[in-house]
Formats: structure tokens, C-alpha cells, sequence
């Protein structure tokens, strides 16, 4: 039951690694009174390829001293489909090997509705929100987006299906644009502060409360890449299928976007 809801949470955090696109130097802070500068509509154009290095920083409440790792990761449009008579966006990354990121622009929001496909009965996987998480674009500072996102995990071990469904509180809160400073430069960027609840769908148990707080480049070269990122993540573990008492894990992590390799925008 750990495992699972361990990995429900992550499946649902990937996607926010890169917010838009557009990088590094010493740019002069903008004066954007909406979000809509770190948005970059190239990032989700067939063909764009992006390359870039983060670490992360992790330290348990338990563990004395913090893990850091150092990720090498991309982001490639490789694709649309219609469905529904919506256009979908597929991208891919090595943080999904399970299947193409599904996204779609629409009316100023852009829409996430999860990613894989379940081809093999051997291994695969597949996630789905219903609604699409919704990110709007032109935020203005202040700012709050709610919703409530029934995000079903389905997958086959060796022939096996297994299916999770989670009940997620989701909120997005632009608080304005700020100057930051890391490895890549000084910039001006949008700060989003995200909260994320998820219960089991059946149980109604509690098993995940992050709180998440991003930068996104409003200005410069990589305009629209996530920055860096620093989380408060407490997962709440039961011992079996009926038990109400939870244990929980709390650990911080910090993201930073140290290199660019490849930026590519169509």
C-alpha cells in the first residue's frame, strides 16, 4: 500500500519540471504584471528539443544529512493526435518511460492529462486525470486556480493489471513576478506556490500533502524554463487495506536547473 501511494504521488508531480520555455544571464527583471511571460508556446511545437542538467537535493526528516543527485534530463515534442476533437500535444522525457506526456492548449489554459499507454501485458503503465490538470497561462499576481482531479494509475506486471485511483486537491497561486539568482544567472521570475492533497479514492484515507513553491524564467534566453523548485512532501503510509492510523515520511526537496545543453524551440 506504501509503494503504491509513493508512486502515485510521483507519477503527478512529474510534469511540472519544465513550465514553458524560453535561460541564463544577467537579464534585467521584468515589470510583467501577469504570468503570461513565462509561458513559451514553442515549448509544446513538434520538433522542439530541449536538454538541461538539475540536481536535487533531499533530506528525510529522519536522515541526518540530505542526498543529492544530479539529473540529466530532456523534453522533446514529438507529436499531436485529435481525440475528442481536442488537439493533444505528445512529449517525451526520460522522466516517463512508460509513454508519451499528454497535453493540449486551450483557451488560454494549458491542460495536462496524464501519459503512457498499457501496450504490453508484460510492463506498462498509463495515468489519467479527469479533468485535465489545468494550468492558466495569464495569471495575475494574487491570483488562486483550484480543482479537483480524479487521477487513475493503471498498469500489467508479467500479465498482472493493478489500477489506483486518488482523489486530488490541486491549487496554483501566481504570487508575482521576483528576481532570482542561480547557477544560470540572475532572472526575473514568476513565483508558483502549489499545494497538492491526495486521498484514496475507495478509502478516503490521506496519502499525500505537498507544498511546492517554483520559479519559472520570465525573461532571457530560456524563457519559461522551471528554475529551480523546493518542496515540502509528507506521505502518509498504512500497514494494510483497513488500517486508519498512518505513518508519516516528510522530506524537502530542492531542484535547480545548473545547465542548459540543448534548447531547441520551434
Amino acid at each position: 500500500m506504501y509503494q503504491r501511494n509513493l508512486h502515485n504521488i510521483v507519477l503527478f508531480a512529474l510534469p511540472a519540471i519544465l513550465s514553458a520555455c524560453g535561460g541564463g544571464g544577467n537579464d534585467d527583471i521584468a515589470e510583467s504584471a501577469d504570468s503570461a511571460a513565462c509561458f513559451n508556446t514553442g515549448f509544446y511545437r513538434p520538433g522542439t528539443e530541449i536538454a538541461f542538467m538539475q540536481t536535487q537535493t533531499t533530506r528525510a526528516a529522519e536522515s541526518a544529512s540530505p542526498s543529492t543527485y544530479i539529473n540529466s534530463l530532456f523534453h522533446r515534442v514529438v507529436g499531436e493526435e485529435e481525440k475528442d476533437g481536442v488537439n493533444i500535444i505528445l512529449v517525451d522525457s526520460n522522466e516517463d518511460t512508460f509513454g508519451h506526456s499528454r497535453y493540449a492548449i486551450e483557451n488560454g489554459v494549458l491542460l495536462y492529462y496524464g501519459f503512457g499507454n498499457l501496450d504490453t501485458l508484460m510492463f506498462s503503465r498509463k495515468q489519467s486525470l479527469t479533468p485535465a490538470r489545468a494550468s492558466v497561462i495569464a495569471m495575475q499576481p494574487g491570483q488562486v486556480t483550484t480543482q479537483n482531479i480524479v487521477q487513475t494509475n493503471e498498469g500489467y506486471l508479467k500479465g498482472i493489471y493493478t489500477q489506483g485511483v486518488s482523489n486530488i486537491a490541486y491549487s496554483r497561486t501566481f504570487v508575482g513576478v521576483e528576481a532570482v539568482t542561480t547557477s544560470l544567472g540572475q532572472f526575473s521570475a514568476c513565483r508558483f506556490d502549489i499545494k497538492t492533497q491526495a486521498k484514496e479514492a475507495d478509502s478516503g484515507r490521506l496519502t499525500l500533502d505537498t507544498q511546492t513553491t517554483s520559479w519559472v524564467a520570465a525573461t532571457g534566453p530560456y524563457r519559461g524554463l522551471s528554475l529551480k523548485e523546493d518542496s515540502i512532501v509528507t506521505i502518509y503510509g498504512y500497514v494494510d487495506t483497513r488500517a486508519t492510523e498512518a505513518t508519516k515520511y516528510t522530506s524537502t526537496i530542492a531542484k535547480e536547473t545548473t545547465q542548459v545543453n540543448q534548447f531547441d524551440i520551434k
